[in-house]
């Protein structure tokens, strides 16, 4: 084996994130973003090959579309939606917005994630040929952690969205003890 060979198994080993199986259960999909280097790639199981997917070199948490024909990838920095089509082998963009915890429905029609507005959750539904943007529901409340880092986003089976609230108190007490 080749330097170079060594250093891209060892760098597989040591940082994919975001992994996915494919329906089959024959290959996964991997995600990776480390110190701002980002690039996705698929590892198939009975041979050990890693294909790496041109154009995804500032992409990272990709998923597969249930029928596996299409890829969907967060931009780094932005969280913009982009599509991969894996027919044409060509990327196109979904949303010109950062979307949260994206998840395809079903049938394939729809993503599902949540957008934020100042403290504000929305969950909302992207149509994919269209991207048509559609609120489902937001929040009046504050959530528990930060936008971005620790806010979560969760879909119940009848993509009723869920999150975390933030129910800590955040009023600063004195305390005078007696000496």
């Amino acid at each position: 084996m080749t330097d170079a060979a060594t250093r891209e198994k060892e760098e597989t080993h040591l940082f994919e994130a975001d992994t996915t199986w494919s329906g089959d259960g024959q290959r996964i999909l991997l995600g990776r973003e480390n110190y701002g280097q980002s690039r996705i790639r698929i590892l198939r199981l009975k041979t050990g090959e890693l294909e790496s997917i041109a154009g995804t070199e500032k992409l990272f948490s990709p998923r597969w579309s249930p029928d596996e024909k299409q890829i969907l990838a967060l931009e780094m920095n932005s969280g913009n939606l982009r599509i991969f089509d894996t027919a044409n082998r060509e990327w196109h963009s979904l949303t010109e917005y950062g979307v949260g915890y994206p998840r395809w429905s079903r049938d394939g029609k729809y993503i599902y994630g949540d957008a934020h507005h100042m403290d504000m959750f929305v969950a909302i539904r992207i149509e994919v040929a269209t991207g048509r943007r559609e609120e489902i529901a937001h929040t009046d409340f504050k959530l528990l952690g930060v936008i971005g880092s620790g806010a979560w986003t969760g879909w119940t089976e009848d993509w009723e969205p869920l999150t975390v609230r933030d129910l800590s108190s955040t009023q600063v007490y004195r305390i005078d003890l007696d000496r």
